[in-house]
Protein backbone atom coordinates (compact mmCIF):
# COMPACT_ATOMS: atom_id res chain seq x y z
CA UNK A 1 0.00 0.00 0.00
CA UNK A 2 1.19 3.44 -0.96
CA UNK A 3 1.19 6.05 1.63
CA UNK A 4 0.96 10.23 1.12
CA UNK A 5 2.32 11.43 4.54
CA UNK A 6 3.03 14.79 3.02
CA UNK A 7 1.52 17.51 1.07
CA UNK A 8 1.59 16.87 -3.01
CA UNK A 9 4.43 19.90 -3.28
CA UNK A 10 7.01 18.31 -1.14
CA UNK A 11 5.98 14.72 -2.66
CA UNK A 12 6.83 16.31 -5.84
CA UNK A 13 10.44 17.88 -4.76
CA UNK A 14 11.45 14.74 -3.32
CA UNK A 15 10.27 13.05 -6.41
CA UNK A 16 12.32 15.88 -8.21
CA UNK A 17 15.25 14.82 -6.28
CA UNK A 18 15.29 10.65 -6.96
CA UNK A 19 17.03 9.10 -9.86
CA UNK A 20 16.50 6.51 -12.13
CA UNK A 21 19.68 4.54 -13.24
CA UNK A 22 20.79 4.04 -16.77
CA UNK A 23 21.26 0.93 -17.98
CA UNK A 24 24.97 -0.21 -17.04
CA UNK A 25 27.35 0.83 -13.99
CA UNK A 26 29.97 2.98 -15.41
CA UNK A 27 33.63 1.66 -13.78
CA UNK A 28 34.82 5.33 -13.23
CA UNK A 29 33.78 8.58 -13.75
CA UNK A 30 33.15 9.64 -16.90
CA UNK A 31 34.84 12.63 -18.52
CA UNK A 32 34.98 15.43 -17.32
CA UNK A 33 34.88 14.28 -14.13
CA UNK A 34 37.85 11.35 -14.47
CA UNK A 35 39.94 13.84 -13.36
CA UNK A 36 38.23 15.09 -10.15
CA UNK A 37 40.17 13.31 -7.40
CA UNK A 38 37.01 14.02 -5.02
CA UNK A 39 34.46 12.36 -7.26
CA UNK A 40 36.83 9.60 -8.03
CA UNK A 41 36.77 8.58 -4.20
CA UNK A 42 33.22 8.91 -3.24
CA UNK A 43 32.30 7.09 -6.69
CA UNK A 44 34.93 4.04 -5.16
CA UNK A 45 33.19 4.50 -2.23
CA UNK A 46 29.33 4.33 -3.68
CA UNK A 47 30.21 0.97 -5.71
CA UNK A 48 31.85 -0.52 -2.43
CA UNK A 49 28.30 0.31 -0.69
CA UNK A 50 29.71 2.41 1.86
CA UNK A 51 27.96 4.36 4.55
CA UNK A 52 28.82 8.14 3.91
CA UNK A 53 28.29 11.46 5.60
CA UNK A 54 28.92 14.31 3.34
CA UNK A 55 29.52 18.03 5.36
CA UNK A 56 29.94 21.23 4.13
CA UNK A 57 28.45 24.19 3.87
CA UNK A 58 25.39 25.61 2.01
CA UNK A 59 25.88 25.41 -2.01
CA UNK A 60 28.88 23.28 -2.06
CA UNK A 61 27.29 20.43 -4.44
CA UNK A 62 26.20 17.70 -1.67
CA UNK A 63 22.81 16.69 -2.88
CA UNK A 64 24.09 16.91 -6.55
CA UNK A 65 27.55 14.75 -5.79
CA UNK A 66 25.10 12.01 -4.43
CA UNK A 67 22.83 12.07 -7.80
CA UNK A 68 25.09 12.09 -9.84
CA UNK A 69 27.23 9.12 -8.22
CA UNK A 70 24.42 6.99 -8.38
CA UNK A 71 23.53 7.53 -11.88
CA UNK A 72 27.29 6.72 -12.83
CA UNK A 73 26.69 3.53 -10.63
CA UNK A 74 23.42 2.04 -11.99
CA UNK A 75 21.96 2.94 -8.49
CA UNK A 76 18.39 3.80 -7.68
CA UNK A 77 19.05 6.87 -4.67
CA UNK A 78 15.76 7.80 -2.66
CA UNK A 79 15.88 11.71 -1.43
CA UNK A 80 14.87 12.26 2.11
CA UNK A 81 14.75 15.42 4.41
CA UNK A 82 15.50 14.57 7.82
CA UNK A 83 14.19 18.30 8.78
CA UNK A 84 10.45 17.07 7.21
CA UNK A 85 10.80 13.46 7.97
CA UNK A 86 7.77 11.37 9.20
CA UNK A 87 8.73 8.97 11.81
CA UNK A 88 5.75 6.56 11.13
CA UNK A 89 4.93 7.45 7.37
CA UNK A 90 8.38 7.59 6.28
CA UNK A 91 10.53 4.83 8.49
CA UNK A 92 8.42 2.56 10.95
CA UNK A 93 5.38 2.63 8.59
CA UNK A 94 1.81 4.09 9.97
CA UNK A 95 0.30 2.09 13.18
CA UNK A 96 -3.03 0.49 12.37
CA UNK A 97 -5.41 -1.79 14.95
CA UNK A 98 -6.11 -5.20 13.78
CA UNK A 99 -9.16 -5.80 15.72
CA UNK A 100 -9.78 -9.30 14.69
CA UNK A 101 -6.19 -10.27 15.46
CA UNK A 102 -6.12 -7.93 18.44
CA UNK A 103 -2.86 -6.00 17.44
CA UNK A 104 -1.29 -3.56 15.96
CA UNK A 105 0.27 -3.52 12.66
CA UNK A 106 1.84 -1.05 10.39
CA UNK A 107 1.81 -0.23 6.63
CA UNK A 108 4.56 1.23 4.46
CA UNK A 109 5.26 2.21 2.01
CA UNK A 110 6.47 -0.32 -0.57
CA UNK A 111 7.57 1.95 -2.64
CA UNK A 112 10.97 2.46 -0.83
CA UNK A 113 11.84 -1.33 -1.67
CA UNK A 114 12.49 -0.28 -5.01
CA UNK A 115 15.96 2.00 -3.90
CA UNK A 116 19.28 0.56 -3.49
CA UNK A 117 20.65 3.89 -1.68
CA UNK A 118 18.63 6.38 0.90
CA UNK A 119 20.28 9.59 0.77
CA UNK A 120 19.18 11.79 4.29
CA UNK A 121 19.85 15.75 3.67
CA UNK A 122 19.92 17.64 6.59
CA UNK A 123 20.57 14.43 8.88
CA UNK A 124 21.53 17.16 11.68
CA UNK A 125 17.68 18.75 11.65
CA UNK A 126 15.98 15.85 12.51
CA UNK A 127 12.68 16.81 12.81
CA UNK A 128 11.81 14.59 15.73
CA UNK A 129 13.18 12.71 18.14
CA UNK A 130 11.84 9.33 16.81
CA UNK A 131 13.32 10.19 13.29
CA UNK A 132 16.61 9.75 15.08
CA UNK A 133 15.60 5.90 16.44
CA UNK A 134 14.85 5.07 12.88
CA UNK A 135 18.01 6.74 11.29
CA UNK A 136 19.62 4.82 14.23
CA UNK A 137 18.70 1.58 12.33
CA UNK A 138 18.20 2.32 9.45
CA UNK A 139 21.99 3.06 8.47
CA UNK A 140 23.64 0.70 10.60
CA UNK A 141 21.04 -2.74 9.70
CA UNK A 142 19.20 -1.25 6.41
CA UNK A 143 15.99 -1.99 8.31
CA UNK A 144 13.56 0.03 10.44
CA UNK A 145 12.02 -1.86 13.53
CA UNK A 146 13.24 -4.80 12.15
CA UNK A 147 11.99 -4.49 8.41
CA UNK A 148 14.60 -4.94 5.98
CA UNK A 149 14.52 -3.08 2.72
CA UNK A 150 14.55 -5.34 0.03
CA UNK A 151 16.96 -3.71 -2.24
CA UNK A 152 18.87 -0.97 0.19
CA UNK A 153 22.73 -1.52 -0.03
CA UNK A 154 24.03 2.04 1.54
CA UNK A 155 22.94 5.45 3.00
CA UNK A 156 24.60 8.70 2.14
CA UNK A 157 23.86 11.53 3.72
CA UNK A 158 24.91 15.60 3.88
CA UNK A 159 25.01 17.77 6.91
CA UNK A 160 26.09 21.75 7.03
CA UNK A 161 28.39 21.93 10.01
CA UNK A 162 27.17 22.75 13.34
CA UNK A 163 30.02 25.03 14.44
CA UNK A 164 29.06 27.80 11.52
CA UNK A 165 25.99 29.81 11.47
CA UNK A 166 23.30 27.09 10.93
CA UNK A 167 20.62 26.54 12.70
CA UNK A 168 21.29 22.96 13.33
CA UNK A 169 22.51 20.50 16.05
CA UNK A 170 25.29 18.52 17.16
CA UNK A 171 25.17 15.27 15.21
CA UNK A 172 24.49 12.37 17.80
CA UNK A 173 27.93 10.33 18.15
CA UNK A 174 26.39 7.03 18.12
CA UNK A 175 24.47 8.18 14.81
CA UNK A 176 27.86 9.26 13.65
CA UNK A 177 29.51 6.45 14.51
CA UNK A 178 26.99 4.68 11.62
CA UNK A 179 29.06 6.22 9.21
CA UNK A 180 32.39 4.31 7.40
CA UNK A 181 33.73 7.26 6.01
CA UNK A 182 33.09 10.81 6.40
CA UNK A 183 33.99 13.93 3.63
CA UNK A 184 34.50 17.16 4.37
CA UNK A 185 33.55 19.18 0.97
CA UNK A 186 35.22 22.55 0.59
CA UNK A 187 33.25 25.55 -0.98
CA UNK A 188 35.15 25.02 -4.45
CA UNK A 189 34.06 25.46 -7.67
CA UNK A 190 34.70 21.77 -9.62
CA UNK A 191 35.99 22.49 -13.16
CA UNK A 192 34.44 19.08 -14.28
CA UNK A 193 30.33 20.14 -13.71
CA UNK A 194 30.91 23.75 -14.61
CA UNK A 195 32.31 22.44 -18.21
CA UNK A 196 29.98 19.68 -18.09
CA UNK A 197 27.32 21.81 -17.30
CA UNK A 198 27.79 24.80 -19.62
CA UNK A 199 30.32 23.79 -21.86
CA UNK A 200 34.07 24.09 -20.95
CA UNK A 201 34.14 27.30 -22.90
CA UNK A 202 31.92 29.41 -20.70
CA UNK A 203 32.61 26.87 -17.86
CA UNK A 204 36.18 28.20 -17.38
CA UNK A 205 35.54 31.69 -17.57
CA UNK A 206 32.88 31.10 -14.82
CA UNK A 207 35.13 29.35 -12.78
CA UNK A 208 38.12 31.91 -12.95
CA UNK A 209 35.81 34.67 -12.53
CA UNK A 210 34.49 33.77 -9.29
CA UNK A 211 37.89 32.72 -8.22
CA UNK A 212 39.49 36.40 -9.29
CA UNK A 213 36.71 37.82 -6.95
CA UNK A 214 38.33 39.15 -3.55
CA UNK A 215 37.90 37.29 -0.81
CA UNK A 216 35.05 39.01 0.45
CA UNK A 217 33.01 38.58 -2.71
CA UNK A 218 33.75 35.15 -3.14
CA UNK A 219 31.90 34.17 -0.07
CA UNK A 220 28.87 35.42 -1.19
CA UNK A 221 29.16 32.97 -4.69
CA UNK A 222 29.09 29.44 -3.53
CA UNK A 223 29.39 26.54 -6.34
CA UNK A 224 25.57 26.89 -6.26
CA UNK A 225 25.12 30.40 -6.81
CA UNK A 226 27.36 30.38 -9.24
CA UNK A 227 25.75 28.00 -11.26
CA UNK A 228 22.62 29.78 -11.08
CA UNK A 229 24.75 32.86 -12.20
CA UNK A 230 25.48 30.65 -15.62
CA UNK A 231 22.22 30.14 -16.15
CA UNK A 232 20.87 33.64 -15.51
CA UNK A 233 22.94 34.44 -18.60
CA UNK A 234 20.14 32.53 -20.70
CA UNK A 235 17.55 34.66 -18.91
CA UNK A 236 18.57 38.36 -19.00
CA UNK A 237 20.62 40.71 -21.92
CA UNK A 238 21.96 43.03 -19.11
CA UNK A 239 24.90 42.90 -16.32
CA UNK A 240 22.46 44.41 -14.04
CA UNK A 241 19.35 42.37 -13.89
CA UNK A 242 21.94 39.08 -13.57
CA UNK A 243 23.49 41.10 -10.56
CA UNK A 244 20.09 41.98 -9.19
CA UNK A 245 18.59 38.59 -9.60
CA UNK A 246 21.36 36.30 -8.25
CA UNK A 247 23.24 38.28 -5.41
CA UNK A 248 21.16 39.41 -2.17
CA UNK A 249 23.43 41.82 -0.50
CA UNK A 250 25.10 43.74 -3.71
CA UNK A 251 28.49 42.38 -2.51
CA UNK A 252 28.89 41.68 -6.13
CA UNK A 253 27.85 44.59 -8.17
CA UNK A 254 27.58 45.61 -11.82
CA UNK A 255 30.90 46.45 -12.23
CA UNK A 256 31.98 42.55 -11.06
CA UNK A 257 29.67 41.16 -13.94
CA UNK A 258 30.97 43.41 -16.65
CA UNK A 259 34.07 42.04 -16.33
CA UNK A 260 32.49 38.36 -16.74
CA UNK A 261 30.70 39.95 -19.70
CA UNK A 262 33.60 41.01 -21.00
CA UNK A 263 35.21 37.58 -20.76
CA UNK A 264 32.43 35.93 -22.47
CA UNK A 265 32.59 38.17 -25.57
CA UNK A 266 35.24 36.17 -27.39
CA UNK A 267 32.39 33.80 -27.33
CA UNK A 268 29.26 35.66 -28.24
CA UNK A 269 30.48 38.17 -30.52
CA UNK A 270 29.72 41.33 -28.92
CA UNK A 271 30.47 42.56 -25.26
CA UNK A 272 27.11 44.77 -25.11
CA UNK A 273 25.03 42.40 -23.55
CA UNK A 274 22.35 44.16 -24.49
CA UNK A 275 22.15 43.81 -28.09
CA UNK A 276 19.38 41.97 -29.05
CA UNK A 277 21.61 39.29 -30.97
CA UNK A 278 24.59 38.92 -28.68
CA UNK A 279 21.82 38.03 -25.69
CA UNK A 280 20.07 35.43 -27.92
CA UNK A 281 23.40 34.05 -28.76
CA UNK A 282 24.63 33.05 -25.18
CA UNK A 283 20.44 31.94 -24.58
CA UNK A 284 21.43 29.57 -27.35
CA UNK A 285 25.06 28.41 -26.71
CA UNK A 286 23.73 27.78 -22.99
CA UNK A 287 20.42 25.95 -23.62
CA UNK A 288 22.83 23.91 -26.30
CA UNK A 289 24.87 22.23 -23.74
CA UNK A 290 22.03 22.03 -21.20
CA UNK A 291 19.85 19.63 -23.76
CA UNK A 292 23.53 17.74 -24.21
CA UNK A 293 23.22 17.10 -20.76
CA UNK A 294 19.98 15.71 -20.45
CA UNK A 295 20.75 12.57 -20.47
CA UNK A 296 23.03 13.00 -17.10
CA UNK A 297 21.39 14.95 -14.01
CA UNK A 298 19.94 17.23 -15.77
CA UNK A 299 17.12 15.04 -17.13
CA UNK A 300 17.08 13.37 -13.51
CA UNK A 301 16.17 16.56 -11.98
CA UNK A 302 14.18 17.89 -14.70
CA UNK A 303 12.24 14.15 -14.95
CA UNK A 304 12.79 12.14 -12.32
CA UNK A 305 9.91 10.25 -11.51
CA UNK A 306 10.88 7.43 -9.85
CA UNK A 307 9.08 4.92 -11.86
CA UNK A 308 11.26 4.38 -14.57
CA UNK A 309 12.49 1.04 -14.69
Amino acid sequence: MALVPKSDTLRALESALTTTPPSAALNAPPSPYDGDKMMCKLYKMMLAHRNILMIGGHGVGKTRIALQLAQWADLRIKYMNAATLDPYADLAGIPVVNIEKKLVQFIHDMDLDRYDVFFIDEINRPSHAKVLNGLLELIQFMSVQGRKFKRLKMCWAAMNPPNMNYNVDDLDPALLDRFHHYFYLPSVYSLAFFRDRFGQGIGDILVQWALDLSDDKRKAITPRRLEYIGEAIQMFDNDSDIAASTVMDGTVNVSDFKILTMRLAPYFGNVDKTNTKAGAKIRGMVQAQTDINQDALGRALAQATGSGA
